[in-house]
């Protein structure tokens, strides 16, 4: 049987949505992410004219009370964005109704992040960083971002990665390696700055993993495994983040059975922490 080639880069991200007009107007006033035609469910939000890295909104069947999320709780939680300017992106998150912590500026192996963690609608963290790379560097890191590479005047990615707190990094290492993405970074992170932008309990530490599709272009997928979440319930959440589609060359079911993993429906399995991942073709 002939072998599969690399899956794409994740064309989007779905979630269930308490207010889509609401969320809608955060990640246009926020972002720059404008509705884009689209016949499926929902409402689907991008960047015109790139085809990857888009958010689609499915009204919640229901939606009981439940606290806000924290940063580290388990799951699909978080969405990341790269910002040339993090403060005006910032006021312009804040102006459209959003919560933010603190702006935190810190170190890892492989650049230097200015980053702030806001809470948005719909139990949706979202992770807003601008990258130095590489040590003694002053250059920003260059990831490849169709639409700032498009239109330069941008200020913000696209939908830059979606973020998972998982258990543990291997299951979903090797599901990435099963579908031919590759390995950007994989280290532990701790100190006062993480556990600031992520309000972790102090003396928490993390493993930080993030993989993407050959070509490195977004949405890419990241996990976090925090190691010392306190034992305790967390409240199930019916609105939020809760699938991936990865875009494919052909026959999105063998794609979906290389992972392993029983179907959730048809081209749809369980991924890392929860996430639902379906293949489509691209």
């Amino acid at each position: 049987e002939q072998a599969l080639s690399a899956a794409g880069p994740a064309a989007e991200v779905g979630g269930a949505s308490r207010d889509p007009a609401r969320h809608a107007r955060v990640l246009a006033e926020a972002f720059g992410v404008e509705r884009v035609a689209d016949p499926g469910p929902g409402e689907l939000h991008g960047v015109a004219g790139i085809r990857h890295g888009r958010i689609r909104l499915v009204p919640a069947a229901a939606d009981p009370p439940v606290a806000e999320p924290l940063g580290w709780e388990p799951g699909p939680r978080l969405l990341a964005i790269r910002s040339r300017d993090v403060a005006a992106t910032r006021r312009r998150f804040e102006a459209a109704g959003g919560r933010c912590g603190p702006t935190v500026t810190y170190e890892h192996p492989e650049t230097q992040n200015q980053e702030f963690v806001g809470w948005g609608p719909d139990d949706v963290l979202w992770a807003v960083a601008f990258a130095i790379g590489g040590p003694g560097s002053a250059e920003p890191q260059r990831r490849p971002s169709p639409a700032r590479e498009t239109r330069p005047q941008r200020t913000e990615t696209e939908l830059f990665s979606v973020v998972c707190n998982v258990a543990a990094l291997e299951p979903g290492r090797a599901g990435a390696r099963a579908l031919g993405w590759r390995t950007l970074l994989d280290f532990p992170m701790d100190g006062a700055h993480i556990e600031a932008v992520l309000g972790l309990p102090a003396g928490d530490a993390l493993d930080f993993w993030m993989g993407a599709a050959p070509g490195n272009a977004p949405a890419r997928l990241e996990m976090m495994r925090l190691r010392g979440v306190p034992a305790r319930a967390f409240p199930a959440r019916s609105v939020g983040i809760r699938r991936v589609v990865i875009g494919v060359a052909a026959d999105p079911e063998r794609y979906a059975a290389s992972l392993g993993q029983p179907l959730i429906a048809p081209r749809v399995v369980a991924g890392p922490g929860g996430l639902e991942i379906e293949f489509r073709n691209d």
